[in-house]
């Protein structure tokens, strides 16, 4: 009866096949470079073909080696999970399969109730009657939040190598795979020293589950001694590259497409703003201000720079510098 009343609750699964996550809109300069990231959540979704191989074999391995038996519902890890916490208490094991975390994170809350893991596994069962496992796989890959901002592989191999998921190494793939567990906790960018423990991990479960051979396991161990991964400020950080041109251009976008567009929508935005222009404008701006502010009684200038021929916008400086005190822009807001 339980059962058969939180049935009537649940939402319909089949919207899955046309299910679209919220993806990043980025912001191009003229010759094609990143110069804002606009977002609710920052994602870009791939498909599973055009991810390195290693990504989900790596996240079976340490999320759920039993993912291609079951049917959803992984008894005997629910079995397993619940022998551990009756006979050592403290030790809170979870049973949780990629498919009822997916259903979990697309569909319900996350309150530790009764109620709620009834929901999930009642949805893990109809998710994995309506799709195959690959396209499981796909889903969650492109939606699970892997820490510092990253949501979906995409993203996170990104944010922490900056390159594309297709082009990740197997100890690269196994520290992306390790972080949905506790992203705020192995997040490389949170503690370096933590997230190589997790990766060296999750790489003894792929040799465990002989998804690598010992040649394999032993050099993937050899090359996570010698991290790469981008800093705090690396591109994909800077939100706002040139906050000057791509605020007035952001206005601009609000006034012509829907924000849930906007932020959700994964536009490709290309402006006319020339990097080159726009650093020799800013250079500009101070210079005059510093020899001729005083003499002029002026403590702040604004130059827009437009090409003749075409009436492109190609620099905009609003000010002798922008911060998060300071973020008036004389070139378009001032009278």
């Amino acid at each position: 009866a339980i059962v058969t009343q939180l049935t009537k609750d649940l939402p319909d699964v089949e919207g899955l096949s046309s299910y679209e996550a919220p993806q990043t809109t980025r912001v191009f300069s003229k010759d094609g470079q990143v110069v804002a990231t606009l977002f609710v959540e920052n994602r870009t979704t791939v498909p599973l073909d055009r991810m390195s191989p290693y990504l989900p074999k790596a996240l079976l391995a340490v999320e759920d080696s039993r993912f291609m038996q079951h049917h959803g519902v992984d008894w005997v890890g629910v079995a397993r999970a619940a022998v551990a916490n009756v006979f050592f208490r403290g030790i809170d094991q979870g049973a949780s399969t990629l498919t009822m975390q997916l259903a979990r994170n697309l569909f319900l809350s996350f309150d530790q109730t009764l109620e709620r893991k009834i929901k999930e596994i009642l949805l893990a069962s109809q998710i994995e009657k309506k799709f195959t496992k690959d396209e499981i796989l796909e889903l969650y890959l492109n939606q699970i939040y892997f820490g510092g901002g990253a949501y979906g592989v995409q993203a996170a191999s990104k944010t922490y190598y900056g390159k594309n998921a297709k082009d990740l190494s197997v100890p690269e793939a196994a520290l992306i795979a390790g972080l949905p567990q506790s992203p705020s906790n192995f997040s490389p960018l949170v503690s370096e020293k933590a997230a190589m423990h997790r990766q060296i991990l999750v790489l003894g479960r792929m040799y465990d589950q002989k998804f690598l051979d010992y040649k394999q396991y032993r050099k993937a161990l050899l090359e996570a001694r010698h991290p790469t991964f981008m800093t705090k400020n690396a591109q994909e950080f800077q939100v706002l590259e040139v906050p000057y041109f791509t605020t007035w251009v952001i206005r601009q976008l609000h006034e012509r497409y829907d924000e849930d567009l906007l932020y959700r929508g994964g536009l490709r935005i290309h402006t006319t703003v020339d990097l080159r222009m726009q650093k020799a404008a800013e250079q500009t701006v101070r210079g005059l201000i510093s020899q001729n502010g005083p003499s002029l009684r002026a403590d702040c200038s604004a130059l827009v720079c437009i090409e003749n021929k075409t009436g492109y916008v190609r620099a905009m400086c609003g000010g002798l510098g922008w911060s998060s005190n300071s973020q008036f822009n004389r070139a378009w807001q001032a009278k």
